[in-house]
């Protein structure tokens, strides 16, 4: 991980590294902390588009703030952990709102659409997501038995699987496959 201008340091001897007593002072003149200790304390620096604030100790590094002040209280963050905003605040550099999590475990705790999907107790037509009524097909997604079933019914009975167009095309697909 260099140095280089434009390059984000996620690495924590950087930011062990950069705990100088002129940073340390610096990075809290950016931070908006008037609504006390329990609120999102607001990082008034650079935010990026998708909302994080970024610290420049230096013109060649880059930190996020969060991780900064993270690791200025708590010390290093764990190697294969990530900081988790607790308040969805993604500028809050409040270190009592931030937690050490997996990446997995920090995506299913947003708003993302896997994490909207994962937490679904029912398909759009009513069932619940049981062991018994749910299968898992090729690519990870949850199927309703129950729907996979109506449908079948549903086929079965306008003639879909039983007309004679139908039949000869699943026998000349079972022989071609077959060869």
């Amino acid at each position: 991980m260099g140095l280089g201008s434009g390059i984000v340091i996620t690495s924590n001897v950087c930011y062990t590294r950069c705990m100088k007593p002129s940073s340390i002072t610096n990075f809290w003149t950016k931070v908006d902390r008037s609504k006390g200790f329990f609120s999102c304390w607001e990082w008034q620096g650079y935010i990026d588009p998708l909302g994080y604030g970024y610290y420049h100790p230096s013109k060649s590094v880059k930190l996020l703030a969060h991780r900064f002040a993270y690791t200025l209280f708590q010390g290093e963050i764990p190697k294969p952990l990530v900081l988790d905003h607790l308040c969805r605040n993604r500028a809050c550099v409040n270190p009592s709102h931030l937690e050490p999590v997996s990446n997995a475990e920090n995506i299913l705790r947003g708003n993302g659409q896997s994490a909207v999907n994962a937490r679904k107790t029912h398909c759009p037509k009513g069932h619940e997501f049981t062991p018994e009524n749910t299968r898992i097909d090729k690519k990870g997604a949850r199927r309703c038995r129950e729907c996979e079933r109506l449908y079948l019914r549903d086929a079965y009975a306008k003639g879909y699987y039983t007309s004679p167009e139908r039949r000869a095309y699943m026998r000349d697909w079972r022989r071609a496959r077959k060869s």
